[in-house]
C-alpha cells in the first residue's frame, strides 16, 4: 500500500478571516461571554471586541492570556493573526 504525502503548506487565500472569529467561537464553546472572558483574562473588553471584529491585532500578551484561559497555544493565535494581517495587506 502506498501513502500519499500530506502537504503542510496552506495556499494563500483571497479570504481574510479575522482570528477573532475563531476566538469568539472558542469563548462560546467554553460557555463564556466576551464580558466574562475579559474578566478572566484581564484584557479590556474593548480590545477583545476589536480583535473579534478584526480591527485590533492580537498582541503576544493577549495570545498568552488566551492560551492560559482557553488552552489553545499562544503561537497559534499569533500565526492566525499574522496570516490575517498579511492577507488584508495583500488584498488592499
Amino acid at each position: 500500500m502506498t501513502t500519499k504525502p500530506i502537504s503542510t503548506d496552506i495556499p494563500w487565500s483571497n479570504l481574510a478571516i479575522p482570528p477573532g472569529e475563531f476566538l469568539a467561537e472558542e469563548v462560546a464553546e467554553h460557555g463564556l461571554s466576551l464580558v466574562d472572558f475579559a474578566g478572566r483574562t484581564g484584557i479590556a473588553l474593548s480590545q477583545l471586541e476589536g480583535i473579534v471584529a478584526g480591527l485590533t491585532p492580537i498582541s503576544p500578551a493577549a495570545a498568552a492570556a488566551f492560551e492560559a484561559d482557553l488552552g489553545v497555544p499562544g503561537y497559534l493565535w499569533l500565526q492566525l493573526d499574522e496570516r490575517y494581517q498579511a492577507t488584508k495587506a495583500r488584498l488592499a
